[in-house]
């Protein structure tokens, strides 16, 4: 929808966040990496990892001076006061388990997580932030505390109208993190029978058959089609509604997969929906992330078909399959999942250069196939969007003879923003995408350079999360569910970028990661591969 006029920063930020909450947007435009709360956090409990073991030094100093350090320098809510030095002068010196650069930095967190959004608002309102800088970190640092991005958006639509300000959104954004926790009461209906029953009626979560028909029968009469033997009621502390239903749900798969350890292996056969309490609907349990896509093996023709084992087709198979989780399954077998996959494409064994690096030269890897994709993504969608079509007929024309080719449409919008067209009148999402890629154009490597560190930090936050469940044994780290929301869409881009080049012209996946990381390392030069190629299939 057309807007008058041309609108404002504040507009564009407000335009921004809510397309960041948008759960089933694409990875090109999603957020990629956790907030800057959760990231000291995080590196905070990473200290306790490394002296057991699980995480190395290495790691930990990557994770603090490579990826802390520079966030923390673009996120204008922290001020140059003395927090800010004071965060430097911690970082800057070894973090160990127990020892007081550990509590420093913990203490540190509390006073940045303490007000953050309202510094926010204010520095908003003095006409202050990077517009794409500012509506990331204020849409991370509401999921990283516990908000589901459809619950936010249904809040946004509620609460404010329209001409609700950025200052506006962010005021309810305070409001809803002041209400804290909230208590839910989700009822998981059990049908047919019941395995280990004697069993069952111990637990404190059992309710017999005769109160769950009663319940179902006073909260929700129009539901008939349920075969109630009895049912396990939840209770959880969550943000919201819909992050309690993912809480549930995780719970009761671990009683799921608990009861198939039983000798005849009987599995438990639950109704597909939870009953929430005070709630009008049955919610659907929920797994996986929607926006994990790897839309290549449709566009080639390669959806139903396996390759040959010991092909190199298989391999990629393979990690297609190690992956799945991330569509399907629990945050912890997502993370161990996602970096096999990764790891088996993108670390080669025999390499000494490899072995000297580490294997987290995967991640980087992987950042830099998924960097050298966004230009294409973030183009063809512009592309094909009615508002950009109808401000400018003849490249409306030019991209209908072009037809489907993406390559094509990418180089035909490139071409179009070198001839600087005005910035189009249209809605502030779309003007938002207009300025991302009139940016990229203009000067390609410092935006590309921003967007691999974002990149590398998510892919490497991923790989330290696989080695906590994997060999710290845990599943309860406090960054798991953000690496799972930000990373997971973008082993889905990387994956596909694989799958798309060896389909196409066999590329192999070490080849493409390093024609990738090539293209993003010349992409300033003149003769360097252009923006539409980077690379090449």
């Amino acid at each position: 929808m057309a807007v008058s006029g041309l609108p404002g920063t504040d507009v564009l930020i407000k335009a921004r966040v809510c397309e960041l909450l948008e759960s089933w947007r694409p990875w090109n435009r999603r957020l990629w990496d956790a907030g800057t709360v959760l990231a000291i956090r995080e590196a905070v409990e990473a200290a306790d990892w490394v002296g057991r073991h699980v995480l190395s030094s290495t790691a930990m100093s990557w994770c603090v001076r490579e990826s802390l350090l520079p966030r923390l320098a673009t996120d204008a809510a922290i001020g140059n006061g003395e927090i800010r030095r004071q965060i430097h002068l911690t970082c800057n010196a070894p973090i160990k388990a127990a020892a007081r650069g550990q509590r420093t930095l913990g203490l540190l967190a509390e006073l940045v997580a303490d007000g953050y959004l309202r510094r926010w608002r204010d520095l908003i309102a003095e006409g202050g932030g990077h517009l794409e800088r500012s509506a990331r970190c204020i849409a991370s640092h509401m999921l990283d505390g516990g908000f589901h991005q459809d619950f936010l958006r249904h809040q946004i639509r509620t609460r404010l109208d329209p001409s609700a300000t950025t200052i506006d959104l962010v005021e309810l954004f305070v409001s809803l993190e002041a209400e804290g926790e909230r208590d839910y009461e989700g009822l998981v209906v059990i049908q047919d029978k019941i395995p280990a029953p004697q069993s069952a009626v111990k637990s404190p979560l059992w309710l017999p058959k005769e109160e769950v028909k009663a319940r179902l029968e006073r909260a929700f009469p129009d539901i008939t089609a349920v075969r109630a033997s009895g049912g396990l009621l939840f209770r959880v502390r969550a943000r919201d509604h819909i992050s309690a239903v993912h809480e549930i749900t995780e719970r009761l798969d671990r009683i799921r997969n608990r009861v198939r350890y039983r000798r005849d292996h009987s599995a438990l056969d639950v109704y597909p929906k939870v009953f929430m309490t005070g709630f009008p609907d049955p919610q659907d349990l929920r797994r996986g992330d929607p926006a994990v896509t790897v839309l290549s093996l449709e566009r080639v023709g390669a959806l139903y078909e396996l390759p040959e084992i010991g092909t190199p087709g298989s391999r990629i198979d393979d990690a297609l399959e190690l992956a799945s989780a991330l569509t399907e399954s629990s945050p912890s077998k997502a993370v161990a999942g996602a970096w096999a996959a990764l790891e088996a494409l993108l670390f080669c064994d025999t390499d000494e250069a490899d072995r000297d690096q580490g294997r987290a030269v995967a991640a980087d890897r992987a950042a830099s196939l998924v960097t050298a994709g966004w230009p294409r993504a973030e183009l063809t969608s512009l592309s094909y969007d009615r508002e950009i079509l109808a401000a400018d007929a003849r490249l409306a024309r030019d991209l209908a003879v072009i037809g489907g080719n993406n390559r094509e449409r990418t180089k035909q919008m490139v071409d179009w923003l070198r001839g600087q067209p005005p910035r189009p009148v249209a809605g502030p999402s779309v003007v938002a995408a207009f300025e991302r890629a009139h940016q990229l154009v203009a000067n390609p490597t410092a935006p590309l350079g921003r967007i691999n560190r974002y990149l590398r930090a998510s892919f490497r936050r991923l790989y330290r999360q696989r080695n906590i469940v994997l060999h710290g044994g845990s599943m309860r780290s406090i960054a798991l569910a953000a690496t799972v929301r930000t990373a997971g869409p973008l082993v889905g881009a990387a994956l596909d970028r694989l799958a798309h080049g060896h389909a196409t012209v066999s590329f192999l996946p070490l080849n493409l990661a390093g024609r990738a990381d090539l293209a993003l390392r010349t992409v300033g030069d003149e003769d360097g591969w252009h923006l539409h190629d980077l690379l090449g299939a």
